[in-house]
């Protein structure tokens, strides 16, 4: 089982603080079933600055600790990098995507510059690289509720018809337009285990119905937060609407 989104690798972002907690996070994983975590810091201008070699290298060395330890966890290089203005000079230097596939995980500003989000989008795209959005549970913007919206594709409705499995519909929304550009979508297993609130649980229950998610991803930081809701936000996500959650080893690649 794959995780697409984890803060592991040590004194890298804000994600484990040391060799310690990434190793107990680690051991967590594992124990949950996960055998592939996807290393993804933050790539943010500004805060988060950390060079491909420098993400490799810690890479490196935290799996030579999990191998020593006898910790069954094969870990992949990423970032997770944020879509502003700095994002296409940063990612054309030096270009990192999960594992040895083209998936290139990011994530929005909270208050995104909607030209400037499907600029960046284009680039993936036309760069041969599939995007995949993190948590698109957690930003009202990308999902609003039942109401037209204003957004960078026109006025769009949003959750207004049901599919033919009983769901709630995509068509005509803001998500649906951006799986059209090729973006693909992570959910964050806190999301699902209400480890941001209630509202983000119902939205990330509303776009599982609706199919959205192509994988999830545990976007853990540390041990305490992984405690409060990985296993049973696995065990709901496994057992609801037919998700096969993240066992195919070519998720890796696309």
């Amino acid at each position: 089982m794959i995780d697409f989104h984890c803060h592991i690798l040590p004194g890298l972002d804000d994600g484990a603080p040391d060799l310690d907690e990434s190793l107990a996070m680690a051991r967590l994983l594992a124990a949950a079933g996960f055998t592939h975590v996807c290393c993804t810091p933050h790539q943010l201008r500004g805060m988060y600055e950390t060079p491909p070699a420098a993400m490799r290298q810690a890479l490196n060395a935290l799996q030579q600790q999990l191998t020593s330890e006898n910790i069954p966890i094969t870990l992949l290089p990423g970032f997770e990098y944020c879509l502003d203005e700095f994002f296409i000079d940063d990612f054309s230097a030096e270009p990192v995507a999960l594992g040895s596939g083209r998936r290139v995980l990011v994530e929005t500003p909270a208050n995104a510059d909607p030209q400037l989000l499907r600029q960046n989008i284009f680039h993936l795209v036309r760069s041969g690289y599939v995007p995949l959005f993190a948590h698109p549970e957690r930003h009202a913007f990308l999902a609003p509720p039942d109401r037209t919206s204003e957004s960078f594709f026109g006025r769009v409705k949003v959750w207004n018809r049901q599919s033919e499995e009983g769901g709630e519909s995509l068509s005509g929304t803001l998500l649906a337009e951006l799986q059209l550009m090729g973006c693909e979508f992570q959910g964050n297993l806190g999301s699902v285990g209400g480890y941001y609130g209630s509202l983000v649980r119902q939205q990330e229950q509303r776009l599982r119905q609706s199919n959205l998610y192509a994988c999830y991803g545990s976007d853990g930081h540390n041990v305490a937060s992984l405690n409060k809701f990985l296993t049973a936000a696995l065990a709901l996500v496994e057992h609801s609407s037919g998700f096969r959650l993240n066992r195919q080893p070519e998720l890796i690649a696309p």
